[in-house]
């Protein structure tokens, strides 16, 4: 075909401007404060005081590492490419530097919300930014208008589902990842409109790839989902190109060797970080307690991902949950499977179909959202479905909603177009504020789990948990005790279990369900641990010997082992021997107080007081307040004769216990006798 008659893409009639009373700038500034507006309002109850699930798996918070600045900055330098979050890292560390410069508790979590929240409502204007900027370059249009990007943008900010990457601490990494991301992908849709303007080696242009590379840096570091940033330039590049054939033709040149690369660096990335067997060709799973492979992750993935769809759409309480119950996908000839399968083909199908009709940004976001999701389909993992694995794919649910409202409201009056705007975000924002009040704690949290999934064993399990934390242990024996009935394996219930008995003093049955859970597991060490803890509780102190010194038979280092077979040993009669283990437990770098004072007694009791003394004195040193100490060390020095010295302990006993009888009986029997005099 020659170039006359090549079909060329016709810009569309002008139309005349609208005059405005106010500046573009004003107008733009006014519509991205009531993004913030509407992200601070929709979050603005949103807290929790202490730290729940936020802190338990990776140490983010509470861990003292966690809070070296300068070690996570020198780590982040020095492992450039290492998928280990440390931006997201430095980001905590530097809240609690700043509670400690601001005179707050360093865990004070006030910080860290109002940091999310921060991070969220940037995400919701940068959305803004990305949405004019695609109907800019799919509707030829400069600028383009600032109404369905921004009605479009605040159904971002206030949709309930981001409350799992808000509310939720430890999730900004999602958030921050997403920020750069959607970075990145501005600068790339800034620097082709702009292509033609300036010469392809210009420091300007070379300055923006750079940029575009140090995004893609950075969102990588936050979390490692940004790796597939490439993909998702490819294809917006695609269905940009999409309705002209010639650029197109021009474009798959390109556009092949280009996901060919990005499957190679995908499969090193997954090599550098152990994920790949070379021996059996197959990706390997993320974390030692998963156990299925890449096909089944993938077929379940599947039917996750219809549901992400679902929750995206119409985000309803009863379908939100911080645990959601997921069954593995057995075959590919499942109906669910095998329906989803054709749904999620339907719908790429429709994104290349919309692309070539020029359906530009309803085809970027169908793409935007399964390419984000990748990560989460081909390697296995143990979540299978969690709410905060779709805050950067569901930009692609905004993109595909500009297009759609835009074509449907084209001639509407905009008093209908604000109308229909505030029927979807009011209902939004009420959800969003009262899937927050279920983020108030963890006790919350897991309450809200059980009552959507009661009949699934981990949401009672950890529900028991927190019961037991907060010393109610009869309701968290209760939730044991159904985790157990619904999954029997379920170890960890089944070892808290004998936790929350012990607590309550029922050793015995503590005892029955601590041996339950070592046959599913013997090489629990704190399970074996808390069994001799019961055991001595009970008097059988052979066994709890033989636990403990079966715990320091695998953990050399266990101080608190160490001192439960000093105990036993004490109980049955071996001073020396007790004396032994309690030294050893203090010089391994066990502080126990405990241990300090049964070691002074085992000492003054085989009759070498010079040694209890030193000991009673390190404790009170350590502990100025504590009395029995101070009454067993005045006792042995009177026994000594040292009756100034034992006098002035006794004195400070009374000082900290002004009724303390026998401290008083002590010194009046000290006392000369009335009419006496000294010599």
């Amino acid at each position: 075909m020659s170039r006359k008659n090549r079909p060329r893409r016709l810009p569309p009639e002008p139309t005349a401007a609208s005059p405005s009373r106010f500046p573009s700038w004003l107008v733009q500034a006014a519509a991205l404060l009531l993004l913030v507006a509407a992200s601070s309002l929709a979050y603005v109850n949103a807290g929790h005081k202490s730290l729940f699930f936020d802190d338990w798996a990776d140490n983010l918070i509470t861990n003292p590492e966690a809070r070296d600045v300068r070690g996570i900055l020198w780590n982040f330098f020095r492992h450039p490419f290492s998928a280990d979050e440390q931006l997201a890292r430095l980001t905590f560390a530097l809240n609690c530097a700043f509670n400690r410069a601001m005179g707050i508790q360093a865990v004070d979590l006030t910080t860290y919300l109002v940091f999310n929240v921060a991070v969220h409502a940037l995400n919701s204007c940068l959305v803004f930014f990305l949405l004019r900027a695609m109907l800019s370059i799919a509707g030829s249009k400069a600028p383009a208008p600032i109404g369905l990007p921004l009605a479009v943008a605040l159904l971002f900010a206030v949709h309930p589902i981001h409350g799992s990457s808000v509310a939720y601490i430890a999730q900004r990494r999602g958030a921050m990842a997403t920020t750069f991301y959607l970075l990145a992908v501005l600068m790339y849709l800034r620097l082709r409109a702009g292509r033609g303007a300036v010469s392809a080696w210009s420091w300007k242009r070379l300055a923006s790839w750079a940029a575009i590379v140090l995004c893609y840096w950075l969102g990588f570091r936050s979390k490692s989902m940004a790796v597939t940033l490439p993909v998702t330039l490819l294809m917006i590049e695609f269905c940009l190109r999409a309705p002209d054939r010639v650029a197109l033709r021009r474009y798959v040149r390109y556009l092949l060797p280009g996901l060919l690369l990005c499957m190679i660096a995908g499969l090193l990335f997954l090599l550098s970080q152990g994920l790949v067997d070379l021996a059996g060709l197959h990706i390997l799973p993320q974390g030692s307690t998963v156990l299925h492979g890449p096909g089944t992750q993938l077929l379940t993935e599947c039917r996750v991902f219809v549901h992400y769809w679902k929750l995206l759409l119409l985000p309803l309480p009863r379908w939100m949950c911080v645990d959601h119950a997921f069954d593995l996908a057995e075959s590919v000839t499942e109906v669910p499977t095998l329906a989803s399968i054709v749904f999620h083909v339907g719908l790429l199908g429709l994104a290349v179909f919309a692309a070539f009709r020029r359906w530009t940004l309803a085809a970027v976001g169908i793409f935007w959202f399964y390419i984000t999701l990748l990560p989460y389909a081909v390697i296995p993992q143990s979540e299978l479905f969690v709410e905060y694995k779709i805050y950067l794919p569901s930009v692609g649910l905004m993109l595909i909603l500009a297009e759609v409202f835009g074509r449907a409201g084209a001639g509407a009056p905009s008093w209908v177009k604000c109308a229909i705007v505030g029927v979807l975000i009011v209902p939004l924002i009420v959800t969003t504020v009262r899937r927050n009040a279920v983020y108030q704690s963890s006790l919350s949290v897991w309450t809200d789990a059980v009552e959507k999934y009661p009949h699934e064993s981990r949401p009672h399990a950890n529900l028991g948990v927190e019961l037991g934390r907060l010393g109610r242990n009869e309701e968290a024996i209760k939730e044991y005790r159904t985790a157990l009935e619904l999954d029997p394996q379920q170890r960890s219930a089944q070892a808290n279990l004998g936790k929350s008995l012990a607590k309550l003093g029922r050793y015995d049955q503590a005892i029955v369900e601590y041996q339950k859970a070592l046959a599913m597991d013997a090489s629990d060490l704190q399970v074996r641990y808390s069994l001799g803890i019961a055991m001595e509780a009970m008097g059988r102190f052979d066994e709890a010997l033989e636990c403990y010194r079966e715990v320091l038979r695998v953990s050399r280092d266990n101080h608190l082992a160490e001192i439960g077979v000093g105990v036993c040993l004490q109980h049955k009669g071996d001073l020396s021997g007790a004396v032994e283990a309690y030294r050893r437990a203090l010089a391994g770098g066990a502080v126990n107080l405990e241990a300090r004072c049964n070691l002074a007694d085992c000492l003054a009791q085989l009759g070498r007081g010079e040694e209890a003394i030193a000991v009673y004195r390190q404790i009170i040193q350590a502990s100025p307040r504590h009395v029995m100490s101070r009454l067993n060390l005045a006792k042995l020095l009177k026994q000594q004769g040292r009756l100034g010295d034992a006098a002035a302990e006794y004195s400070e006993v009374l000082k900290i216990e002004p009724g303390n009888a026998v401290a008083r009986a002590a010194l009046d029997q000290m006392a000369p006798p009335p009419g006496s005099t000294g010599r």
